[in-house]
Formats: C-alpha cells, sequence, structure tokens
C-alpha cells in the first residue's frame, strides 16, 4: 500500500471520502506505518471529514486500536506521544458519544515513558501540520487540554463517573499548577468551574473532594484575577459551589452575599 502520509489524505478526504474510510482503516492497521502519521491522520479527519463521517471512523478506530494509542504515549518518542494526545483533544471534541467513550474505556493509570505531570519540555514537531498549535504546549499541557476536553463534552453522567473515580488524576493538575501558564490555567478552572462545580447533577460529595484544602491553597498561589475570580465564584455564596448551607441563621440577604 502506498506509504500512509498527509499529502495522502488531503487527496483522499478531497476526492472520496467514502474510499478514505477503507484506505486509512488499511493504514492505521498496518505495522510498518510510521506511529506518527496514523495519528496526524486522525487529527485530520476530524478536523476535515463531516462530522458523521468523523465519528463513525474514530469510532472504530478507538474501538480496534486502542492499543496502538498507549503504545506510542506508553514507548514512543515525545514529539509522538504530543501527536498522540493531540489526537485524542481532536476526538474527544468531535461529540458527546466520543466524549463519553474515552471517559469509559481510556486507561488513565498508562505510565508514559516521561510523566506527563512533569514533562514541560516543548517539542519542535518538523513539518508538522499544526506545528504552531503544538509547539505551545508540553506532554503536561496537552493532557490537561485532554481532561478539559473529556469534562467539556462529555454527558452529565459520564462526568459524575470521571470526576470521582479520577480524583487522583485531577489531583496530579492540581499539582504544579502555579508552574502552567496563564492559559492552562484559566481553561482548567474555567472547566472545572462550569463543568463539575455548576451542574446540580454532580454529588456535593465529588465537588467538595475535588476542591480540598490542598488544592484550594495551589489556586490561591496562582495569577491573581485568575484565581480571585475562580475562588469568589465557589466559595462566597451560600447553597453554591463548595459553599454549602448547614443550620443556623443566615442574614435576610444571604442570596446576594
Amino acid at each position: 500500500m502506498q506509504d500512509l502520509n498527509l499529502e495522502l489524505f488531503n487527496d483522499c478526504i478531497q476526492e472520496n471520502a467514502d474510499e478514505f474510510e477503507s484506505k486509512f482503516m488499511d493504514a492505521f492497521a498496518d505495522f510498518n506505518q510510521e506511529f506518527l502519521w496514523k495519528f496526524e491522520g486522525i487529527s485530520l479527519i476530524c478536523l476535515k471529514l463531516s462530522r458523521p463521517k468523523a465519528i463513525a471512523i474514530v469510532k472504530k478506530i478507538w474501538s480496534q486500536y486502542a492499543f496502538i494509542f498507549y503504545k506510542t504515549l506508553t514507548s514512543g518518542t515525545k514529539r509522538e506521544s504530543m501527536s498522540v494526545l493531540y489526537a485524542l483533544i481532536q476526538m474527544g471534541n468531535l461529540s458527546a458519544v466520543i466524549a463519553n467513550d474515552l471517559i469509559q474505556t481510556f486507561n488513565f493509570n498508562l505510565k508514559l515513558k516521561t510523566s506527563w505531570t512533569i514533562s514541560r519540555k516543548k517539542c519542535t514537531l518538523v513539518n508538522y501540520p499544526y506545528e504552531e498549535y503544538i509547539k505551545q504546549y508540553d506532554t503536561r499541557s496537552l493532557f490537561i487540554l485532554f481532561i478539559c476536553t473529556l469534562l467539556r463534552k462529555s454527558e452529565v453522567q459520564a462526568r459524575q463517573k470521571f470526576t470521582s473515580q479520577a480524583k487522583g488524576i485531577i489531583g496530579q493538575v492540581f499539582s504544579g499548577l502555579e508552574k502552567d501558564t496563564d492559559y492552562i490555567q484559566q481553561v482548567f478552572l474555567e472547566t472545572l468551574s462550569k463543568y463539575v462545580i455548576d451542574p446540580e447533577a454532580i454529588q456535593k460529595n465529588t465537588k467538595i473532594s475535588i476542591l480540598s484544602v490542598r488544592h484550594l491553597e495551589s489556586i490561591a498561589l496562582l495569577n491573581k484575577p485568575i484565581s480571585f475570580e475562580f475562588l469568589t465564584h465557589v466559595c462566597t455564596k451560600p447553597g453554591h459551589g463548595i459553599c454549602y448551607q448547614d443550620r443556623g441563621w443566615y442574614p435576610p440577604d444571604k442570596e446576594k452575599v
């Protein structure tokens, strides 16, 4: 088969989307193909094919070849790992169906070749189509954006399950968050606020465990406008966020506190 490359992807997508699916699935299963091109191809699928067609292909790829994603994350180069994470972000952004599936099946206990929690070294991706995007981030940043994508795109039931079972993962994001860029800090806190803390469907105990005293202290160390806005939103209005009312006296205008 012709080598898997970005030029082939573009030609196939533009000329015949139906033929492209079978060609890409064959190429993805070919172990003689370089891992990197496979994941660049997934990103192109998510961005260039129609949404229904992209969802159908991505579901097949993930159900049949998740092990290739894992193998690349655990033993690939930094460039390859970042390409996988970028592809996962694009996959999660496609639909709630894909995001739910990733939450339920992705192995978040996977041991990456270099721990994502401390991997801050950026990587230049020569001739990579999304180089301008990727070079802004490191492995840790992309992993955080992947988690945020799942929280933003998934249905509330899947989100509840993820936040209650993946507290360790979210805790690792808090650890060292003050060293991340303002953009990553803001995206992470906005995601927590809107998709975990605000929804009434997310259990009270889950919210409290995520925003433990230790994590709140980590937030207080961040850029002042970012941390002030978040802490004010979740901690100052009785009955909202993690500021729960208990038995006792409240002033008549407590809703405005």
